[in-house]
């Protein structure tokens, strides 16, 4: 054993408090707790994360379901008015259907131009129809009604002209009267040879009844006399034209009869006298080379000057005369 030498413990065993030491200690916890805290803090975000996607999925939801509510209010509004303007367009075709018809009826009616039969358009009428039209310019099921009235006036004013035309054209009663009143009237006013006493209820050549004013009634009997010449009938006539006239234009008549000291008759003799050239109220009518009959016609008063001019303006007046209608 060298001198320098030194004893102690083995070199190589380890001290015994080492030793002690490492065969009591074991694993450290500290990892394990950090384990524990990272899956914690990972379901809590993966909670936060489903919370949020949940939140995110009803507020998406919540968009759509507004974004289909505007879509539906929209889709309303668009047919409103796709129904708006298929309205307006029913509303312009009955207006361009109205003024159609309206124009058929206006030019119908001025065929009737300068007839001094009245009665025959009712011109009122016409502008009652067109300030109709425009009082229902909105309404399209009006507008109808208004087109179909207006359609049917014309019909019926040219029913009367087609009436009037072929009643001209032939003479029914191949009398004298018929001719005569046709060419007065041209067509408007008919003949009927019949037993105008009884009608009438007096002793007449002929006579008018308030309730047919377009219609002649000559007496049959009356008609047939020895003396009752061509040119009587057509005195005759006259007589009973002016007759139709005062009947058919009232409110003219009521006016020009005042000169007449309102005798109806008495205007009718003047009418005669002032529109057919030669007429007179006596007649002498030759029945051979000896005999004749006196003939006195109308009621005996021959009317002057003044009264024929009252007359003149009269029957200037009478007549339909078309003008424009506004609406």
């Amino acid at each position: 054993m060298d001198d320098g030498a030194v004893i102690g413990p083995d070199a190589g065993e380890a001290p015994a408090s080492t030793a002690e030491t490492a065969a009591v200690s074991g694993p450290d916890p500290a990892p394990r707790r950090a384990r524990r805290r990272g899956w914690i803090i990972t379901v809590v975000l993966l909670a936060a994360a489903v919370v949020a996607l949940a939140v995110a999925s009803t507020l998406l939801l919540v968009k759509l379901q507004a974004a289909d509510a505007r879509l539906d209010q929209q889709d309303e509004r668009i047919s409103e008015l796709q129904k708006t303007v298929k309205e307006q367009e029913g509303l312009i075709d009955r207006k361009e259907t109205f003024g159609a018809a309206m124009e058929g009826l206006l030019e119908t009616a001025r065929q009737f131009e300068g007839m001094r039969v009245g009665q025959l358009v009712p011109h009122g009428g016409l502008r009652s129809l067109a300030h109709s039209a425009w009082r229902h310019r909105h309404d399209a099921e009006l507008l109808e009604t208004d087109i179909a009235e207006a359609n049917a006036l014309t019909a019926s004013l040219g029913a009367q002209l087609e009436d009037a035309r072929a009643l001209a054209a032939v003479n029914a009663t191949g009398s004298v009267y018929e001719r005569v009143l046709d060419e007065l009237g041209g067509g408007f006013v008919t003949t009927s040879i019949d037993a105008a006493d009884e009608l009438c209820q007096a002793d007449v050549w002929g006579c008018v009844a308030v309730a047919e004013p377009r219609e002649v009634h000559i007496d049959v009997v009356d008609s047939t006399r020895p003396f009752m010449t061509d040119w009587l009938k057509t005195g005759v006539a006259y007589h009973e034209f002016a007759h139709v006239l005062q009947l058919t234009n009232p409110e003219q008549s009521e006016s020009a009869l005042a000169a007449f000291g309102g005798d109806s008759e008495i205007m009718a003799d003047c009418f005669a006298l002032t529109y057919l050239d030669g007429w007179t109220l006596d007649h002498r009518i030759w029945v051979s080379s000896t005999s004749y009959w006196d003939v006195s016609v109308g009621y005996r008063h021959t009317c002057d000057d003044t009264q024929k001019q009252v007359v003149r303006d009269w029957y200037s007046r009478l007549g339909y005369r078309s003008e424009p209608i506004t609406q």
